[in-house]
């Protein structure tokens, strides 16, 4: 009877287990493992609940789709979410807002996750975050969804990241938004911002080594971030090495390429943070976005030369559409509003050669 007993118990706690609990035990050394949509479900359920303790770590072990945010006015998520490089096929449509994967945070640190889907709620509907509070901080992470707000009570507002930081500290970093904003209805108070849609304290919103490549719909006030006023304002918070490559927005430099003509031999420089689930290499000036170099207007760019054989090989810089030769030489240029064109030239023992 024993031996019957014994088996049967082990099989209904693993049932348990698998239903009700995750593998791993949440600390950031082991952080619990969401496996599937079924594991995501359970996180939403228990932190809705109040039963996640603050800090608690969790990583995502594969690509899902989810169906519902996590997190409430009343529990945020006040934890660390490790996206792993996968991707959250979002299917969210909420008839109030602040929708986002996470649509409460506090003191929630997320990073590399992709997101990606549909995504549809009122005031301050997000991509990863609808409202935070405390200290947020999110790093190298994708919002390529399809996000749509409506008009609630004569305002919409909508973001790519954090929805309203209200007046609390939230760190964007590393990111890169090329997903749609788009808003149901068409009215003169309509915003959305690049990374973060709403704050009341500028000075405790930071946008750094962020790229912004995203469409906008619908859409009366487009920036990189919106700070609440009277009007709203998107120049009071200006991103640190962070470019638009889309839009042309006064607080945030435009992105203009850095184009190599050479199929053999590609600049050498040393990329101080690589963010690779938004495929972001940042130096201390300009982005690396994929295989091509961005840089603003005014930017001084630092390019190293190749040694090859007995001497040097550099590059000569030109706008060829104005016939302009910007500079000859190996130490880097200042990008003017164009695009430029990199071809090699040799200095072989101190003799130049084209």
């Amino acid at each position: 009877m024993i031996k019957r007993i014994i088996p049967f118990f082990a099989l209904l706690f693993t049932l348990v287990q698998g239903i009700y609990a995750w593998d791993g035990s949440g600390t950031t050394a082991d952080p619990y493992l969401i496996r599937n949509s079924a594991d995501w479900q359970i996180l939403a359920a228990k932190v809705d609940s109040g039963k996640v303790a603050d800090g608690t770590a969790f990583k995502l072990l594969g690509d899902i789709t989810i169906k519902t945010p996590v997190g409430t006015a009343a529990h945020g998520f006040k934890g660390v979410f490790d996206g792993d490089g996968h991707t959250i096929t979002a299917s969210l449509s909420v008839n109030s807002g602040l929708t986002a994967p996470f649509a409460y945070v506090t003191d929630a640190t997320i990073s590399h996750l992709h997101v990606d889907g549909a995504i549809r709620g009122g005031h301050h509907t997000a991509g990863i975050a609808g409202g935070a509070k405390g200290t947020t901080i999110i790093k190298d992470c994708r919002v390529s969804a399809q996000i749509t707000t409506f008009n609630e009570d004569g305002l919409i507002t909508a973001a790519g990241f954090v929805g309203h930081a209200n007046s609390d500290s939230v760190t964007v970093e590393g990111c890169l938004f090329d997903g749609t904003v788009t808003a149901t209805s068409s009215i003169s108070e309509s915003y959305a911002g690049a990374i973060v849609g709403w704050c009341n304290d500028a000075s405790k919103i930071t946008v750094k080594n962020c790229v912004e490549n995203g469409s906008y719909v619908n859409i009366g006030h487009t920036g990189m971030n919106y700070k609440y006023g009277n009007p709203p304002s998107a120049s009071a918070i200006t991103p640190i090495n962070s470019y638009s490559l889309n839009h042309e927005w006064n607080e945030v430099k435009h992105g203009y390429r850095i184009i190599f003509l050479s199929d053999t031999l590609y600049p050498r420089y040393n990329p101080t943070n690589i963010y690779p689930t938004a495929g972001i290499e940042a130096s201390a000036v300009g982005v690396k976005l994929g295989d091509t170099f961005y840089a603003g207007s005014g930017d001084s760019v630092v390019i190293d030369e190749y040694e090859a054989g007995n001497g040097f090989v550099g590059y000569n810089y030109s706008v060829p559409d104005e016939n302009i030769i910007l500079e000859s030489g190996v130490d880097g240029i200042i990008m003017p509003a164009y695009d430029v064109y990199m071809s090699l030239y040799h200095d072989f023992k101190g003799e130049g050669t084209e």
